[in-house]
């Protein structure tokens, strides 16, 4: 049995049980809380209160009970997790969840880096001050003999999958007078020139992580969910819960006397994660964004709905395919050369244009997704045709197959229907694929 006396924590208004044996089995800040005389701020019932996020702490005690622990396969809970790992600076935690990321990120098809090279200091000046994105640099010294010195294992891939969305990432190389010159990062924040950034040093310093949260333990009550915090926490950002704290503006409060706040809790815990860290790891699904930005709207925190509009504006920049392949054909010379023995199927829309010069589409026809569906099969183009005033055509779609010229292509006429116009050429291409063997 777990020997030592039961210790009793507040993490963020939920209590935890566990031992002082399980606390100090470990280095990192909770045997430091619990073998030294450091400070530590108690709730009125006498538990020791660390103002972080419950959700994952019960893996935590999980970890450091077994020394192990089973990870989510969800890339944003492992991102979380390691979080909370590097706060209580857990080293083995924190190198499961290197490792899993990894693992992780080998099955991924790395997005665009955004990496680029600051060759002169006067480059690296125009990028730092007051940067309209966070900037992240790493410093790489240059040997006599020319030779860039990475760190030890370090994955330009991996930094750029992980961290993209939330940096302007450079690499800035440096000529190193001695052998013994180590990589470094630095972090500039947004909209802000620092003579010293965030960050400095290749490995993080413990003393950021240390620090026990200040000031006097704060509830709040959001949507009938209490929420337990401190006044530094609220007061870090500008907003409205930095104006309740430092202000004398009337609140609402419940019966247990906690700060009621007729908000959804579903997102504060994120919120409070913001105010704690200065980031927080957003969710995939566009909707939950969404009401994330809306709460900080309500909030008036500025930082977090910046990141909401990146994360949603990133979101829509891999909705758009890479490579549409969509090109126009002008004439009938340049739809004769296309079709012409085509090193790659050609899958050709021929779209009428009225007297009135409008085009005439398929009721409800996407060109996005047709090439995001096909334009790995097909080179796809789009050919106009002017119609008679008195007649009435319609838009059709020709497919010509690899290497052969066909007099009369395959063809799929629109019958006043858009399920017509879609069906014909969804069973087309079908017949297209298993003709040509595609997996």
């Amino acid at each position: 049995m777990a020997s030592g006396n039961i210790v009793k924590l507040n993490i963020g208004g939920t209590v935890f049980q566990t031992t002082k044996s399980t606390l100090t089995r470990f280095d990192g800040m909770l045997k430091v809380m619990i073998e030294t005389e450091i400070p530590v701020e108690k709730d009125e019932s006498g538990c020791i209160f660390i103002d972080r996020s419950p959700k994952h702490f019960d893996g935590i005690l999980n970890f450091l009970r077994d020394g192990q622990v089973t990870l989510p396969d969800s890339e944003k809970e492992i991102l979380e997790i390691q979080k909370e790992a590097q706060f209580y600076q857990l080293n083995g935690l924190m190198e499961l969840c290197k490792i899993k990321l990894e693992h992780s990120a080998e099955k991924k098809i790395p997005p665009k880096h955004n990496l680029r090279i600051i060759e002169t200091d006067k480059e690296m000046l125009e990028i730092i001050t007051y940067p309209k994105k966070a900037v992240l640099i790493f410093h790489l010294p240059v040997r006599y003999d020319g030779t860039i010195t990475y760190p030890l294992g370090f994955d330009g891939n991996t930094v750029s999958m992980k961290y993209g969305s939330i940096f302007d990432i450079y690499y800035k190389p440096y000529n190193s007078p001695t052998s013994i010159n180590e990589p470094f990062f630095k972090i500039h924040g947004v909209n802000s020139i620092r003579a010293r950034p965030q960050l400095n040093s290749y490995i993080m310093g413990a003393d950021s992580t240390l620090k026990m949260a200040s000031g006097n333990i704060v509830k709040l009550n959001i949507g009938g969910t209490v929420f337990q915090t401190t006044k530094s926490t609220l007061t870090r950002f500008d907003g409205m819960l930095k104006v309740m704290m430092e202000t004398e503006i009337p609140v609402e409060k419940d019966e247990s006397g906690c700060i009621f706040i007729d908000r959804s809790p579903k997102h504060f815990d994120g919120i409070l994660n913001f105010m704690r860290d200065g980031q927080v790891t957003l969710p995939d699904s566009e909707k939950e964004i969404l009401e994330i930005q809306q709460e900080a709207q309500y909030y008036l925190m500025a930082g977090l709905m910046e990141l909401c509009k990146k994360k949603l504006e990133h979101s829509a920049e891999n909705k758009i395919p890479p490579n549409h392949n969509i090109r126009i054909i002008k004439t009938d010379e340049e739809l004769l050369e296309i079709t012409t023995y085509p090193k790659k199927a050609v899958l050709i829309f021929h779209l009428p244009v009225n007297h009135g010069g409008a085009i005439i589409y398929p009721d409800g026809f996407d060109g996005i997704t047709v090439s995001m569906k096909y334009g790995s099969i097909f080179d796809i183009y789009y050919k106009t045709y002017k119609v008679h005033r008195k007649l009435i055509s319609n838009p059709f779609f020709n497919i010509h197959e690899v290497n052969s010229i066909q007099a009369g292509p395959n063809s799929s006429f629109y019958h006043n229907k858009f399920s017509q116009f879609m069906v014909q050429l969804e069973r087309r291409i079908a017949n297209h694929i298993q003709q040509n063997g595609y997996q």
